[in-house]
């Protein structure tokens, strides 16, 4: 297992949002499935619009998950505010707990913004990751 921390620049914790965009889209690209996990409806709402918008040349196929497993097959990406329903490649996590259901995936994407409070989150979840014998990447991002 991989996880990769990314501490973005900015501290708008929003900021995340953009930058999971294209980690997903890259994954994509790879011919990974995604599953970005988010806090709230509103929030997997706002990102399934984002991924619509964020860049006019790319596309990604994505659906708000309903739990459907064939649904994978239509929507290599999917986003959701409760635990992946099934095996993805990656998560990317907007959350700000560690995922329970983290061995699911055999790569995990964690965002960390410039915010104290995010920042403080983010630790915690890297504590989390080195206690299950795993060690985090980091990755300043400008």
């Amino acid at each position: 297992m991989q996880v990769d921390f990314y501490i973005l620049p900015q501290t708008d914790p929003a900021a995340k949002h953009p930058f999971a965009c294209r980690i997903a889209n890259k994954a994509f690209g790879q011919g990974m499935t995604v599953f970005i996990a988010t806090e709230q409806a509103a929030q997997s709402a706002a990102m399934d619009k984002l991924l619509w918008t964020f860049a006019q040349s790319s596309f990604v196929p994505h659906a708000v998950c309903n739990g459907d497993v064939k649904q994978l097959a239509r929507y290599p990406v999917q986003i959701g505010d409760g635990a992946a329903p099934h095996e993805f490649d990656l998560l990317v996590s907007l959350r700000r707990d560690a995922p329970d259901d983290y061995a699911k995936f055999s790569r995990v994407a964690e965002l960390i913004t410039d915010d104290a409070d995010d920042k403080t989150a983010g630790r915690a979840r890297f504590r989390f990751y080195r206690e299950q014998g795993i060690a985090p990447n980091t990755h300043n991002i400008s």
